[in-house]
């Protein structure tokens, strides 16, 4: 009997090359796994990516990118004294048992509480790194690193340096691109492993190695930790939810053994103000270890002067409602002492993300989704390669005004919006026998969604709505004229104008769909071969349209088109429109 859930763990562990092989062409019930573990449209969407990398014939790998995930990026596993493994992050039915206590670290951060259980990071969550692993794989080797992120940065930084020594050879160039946490272990490991860094620059002036991309990376902190350490941050108190057998104080008590969170508060060398955050007594009554607060400033401290110009690139979310201050720091668990800017990505503000010196571009959309942004993913070749791309922002967003008295309303609405749905979801399944009883079963649409909710913010899938990106700013509207007419979709001049208009119209633009994977025919065959006879093409095997696709510049993916000028004579500065209509038999589902 096929057993989905040994499957999707064989995905989240697999090669980028087995990756895009098991979607590429999956069986029925790996297929049934994969949508239910992915959801429809983060299914086709990474089946489209699989396939347009097996399209590119004859491309060659351009060098090596290391994928580093952010906090919450990777799966967690327990391991007993036999041998036995217990996926515990993120496992809804086995969290909902309370095996999330088996992530709890003793005061040193490094040892497990509980001897009986050891827990380490085994594989990076596809679901939300995914669509950013396979865009990569197209022209670049791609290394995916994942990291125990609950631990110190510096021993995620030594595993990172064990990982590069073991994989690339000794003066091979390789780019990092690094998500959230993530790009907080990239400098981490630049600063204590210099000579190794050094050595992955490609200095051919080639661009295979050399650079960190960092995507939305705290690099001075996040005001979500100190909600996290109270309890305040809405994460918490959904885990809590989740987490049947113990209280949020005692889910606390996990979670802030976890010293990586901490290298993550405000940095006082950026904001003085919030030098109190690294004193145990601002969180009377959590029983905050001073050791990991000390520890932490440490960190802020080494990475102050890491910071290279020259080899980084920042990419920054932007338009979100994002904690910018502690007005009071005498109310850090108190929602009221937080003020909030539109000047981040939901989780980072700009304030504290931003490195002096670095090039930074801007993206509307929130802090767990930049991996997954099309924006991002379409510049990142070009980041690679050149250290720059026309195709980001490289000024913050301007909003309209009235947006401050709003924000507050808008988060605690998301927030309710969320709990509301927790709540449904333990109404129907909230008990540990239950959860017991459906561990072993397949998965199902609401689990997933569920712990898509957890994990919202800190990694998720990119959204259309951008967010606040309603307040952007818009050109002025223009307006097209659309026609439909029966005739020869070959001679477009032929077409007449609406009824009565009495003359022709002139025709700016003639267009066919164009299937992923699908060779022009029909009527995009038809066009191929009346355009071919005037372009540079000279028909049969050489048609215009059918090479396109076969080197994979017209791709078909659903709602990207490819544009082309019309190359009959008298066509006056029209164009052919080859519109994408995504994997053939989903176009309208």
């Amino acid at each position: 009997m096929f057993d989905e859930r040994q499957f999707i763990a064989r995905v989240e562990t697999a090669s980028p090359e087995s990756f895009g092989e098991y979607l590429r062409r999956p069986s029925d019930d790996e297929e049934r796994a994969l949508r239910a573990y992915f959801g429809d449209q983060r299914y086709d969407r990474l089946h489209s990516l699989a396939l347009r990398k097996r399209s590119l014939r004859g491309a060659e790998g351009r060098g090596t990118v290391i994928v580093i995930h952010g906090i919450m990026g990777a799966e967690l596993t327990a391991f007993d004294r036999e041998g036995g493994e217990s996926p515990v992050w993120i496992n809804l039915w086995g969290m909902m048992r309370g095996q999330l206590a088996r992530l709890r670290l003793a005061d040193d951060g490094l040892a497990p509480f509980d001897p009986a259980w050891e827990a380490r990071a085994t594989g990076m969550m596809k679901k939300h790194y995914g669509e950013l692993i396979l865009s990569l794989s197209r022209r670049w080797r791609v290394l995916p690193f994942w990291f125990d992120w609950r631990k110190d940065l510096k021993v995620a930084a030594a595993r990172l340096h064990a990982e590069i020594e073991g994989s690339l050879r000794e003066d091979e160039p390789a780019h990092i691109v690094a998500h959230s946490m993530g790009g907080l272990v990239a400098r981490t490991f630049i600063q204590q492993f210099p000579r190794r860094w050094k050595a992955m620059q490609a200095t051919d002036g080639s661009g295979r190695g050399g650079r960190l991309i960092m995507l939305g990376t705290p690099n001075h902190g996040s005001f979500a930790v100190p909600q996290i350490i109270t309890g305040l941050e809405k994460k918490i108190r959904q885990i809590a939810k989740i987490d049947l057998p113990h209280s949020r104080s005692e889910v606390l008590r996990v979670v802030n053994s976890f010293p990586g969170s901490y290298q993550m508060l405000p940095s006082p060398l950026v904001m003085p103000t919030m030098k109190p955050l690294y004193a145990a007594r601002t969180y009377a009554g959590l029983n905050i270890l001073q050791a990991h607060l000390d520890n932490a400033l440490e960190h802020h401290k080494l990475l102050s002067g890491v910071v290279d110009p020259d080899r980084m690139i920042y990419v920054a979310g932007d338009l979100q409602p994002t904690l910018s201050n502690i007005k009071n720091l005498a109310r850090v668990a108190d929602k009221k002492g937080y003020e909030l800017t539109v000047a981040g990505d939901g989780r980072v503000p700009h304030q504290l993300g931003l490195l002096p010196g670095v090039e930074t571009y801007y993206v509307v959309e929130g802090h767990g989704a930049l991996p997954s942004n099309s924006s991002i993913l379409g510049a990142l070749n070009d980041l690679l390669l050149t250290g720059t791309s026309d195709g980001l922002a490289k000024a913050p967003h301007r909003v309209r005004g009235g947006l401050a008295g709003s924000m507050q309303q808008e988060m605690e609405a998301r927030e309710r919006a969320e709990e509301e749905q927790i709540d449904a979801f333990l109404r129907r399944t909230g008990s540990r026998g239950v959860a017991e009883e459906l561990e072993g079963r397949p998965i199902s649409d609401e689990e997933r969604r569920v712990e898509d909710l957890l994990l919202r913010g800190f990694a998720e899938t990119s959204r259309a709505s951008g967010g606040l990106s309603r307040t952007v700013k818009r050109r002025r509207r223009t307006q097209i004229e659309i026609a439909v007419r029966c005739g020869d979709i070959c001679a477009p001049d032929a077409a007449r104008g609406p009824q009565g208009a009495g003359k022709s119209r002139r025709v700016d633009a003639v267009s066919v769909g164009h299937y992923i994977g699908i060779l022009p025919q029909g009527a995009e065959m038809a066009l191929d071969k009346a355009v071919s006879r005037f372009g540079d093409s000279s028909g049969g095997d050489d048609l215009m349209l059918t090479q396109l696709s076969l080197r994979g510049s017209i791709r078909g993916e659903l709602g990207q088109h490819f544009i082309l000028p019309d190359p009959r004579p008298k066509s006056r500065g029209r164009v052919v429109v080859i519109a994408g209509l995504g994997l053939p038999g989903r176009f309208g589902a």
